[in-house]
């Protein structure tokens, strides 16, 4: 019997915090355009499309990270729901502190 897996295309926006988090622990460097999310490690580089300031429940991938999700979605099996929330949690106290700072900044 032959398992058959599908590919997924499309990030869920409700994993994206955890999948930039991964791929910024991975060595890779994140740049945000008007139009997409550029992930980018060396000579590789990553396009999540997505328009600033509109929510999707999920958004499309060029190859490069398609492949990068897979071995998310692995290491997610295998170390179970923890990971994921670790991730999340990392990356939500990164947004709280430039949040912070830029509050800070409109006051001085």
């Amino acid at each position: 019997m032959v398992e058959h897996i599908n590919t997924i295309s499309r990030l869920p926006n409700e994993l994206c915090p955890a999948f930039m988090e991964w791929c910024v622990r991975g060595g890779h460097e994140i740049k945000i355009k008007k139009d997409r999310v550029v992930v980018r490690k060396g000579l590789k580089t990553g396009e999540i499309f997505a328009k600033r300031g509109a929510i999707q429940p999920s958004y499309l991938m060029n190859d490069y990270l398609v492949e990068r999700f897979k071995l998310f979605s692995l290491q997610w099996l295998k170390q179970g729901k923890s990971f994921v929330n670790d991730l999340d949690n990392s990356m939500m106290c990164k947004f709280a502190e430039v949040h912070r700072q830029q509050n800070l900044a409109k006051v001085a």
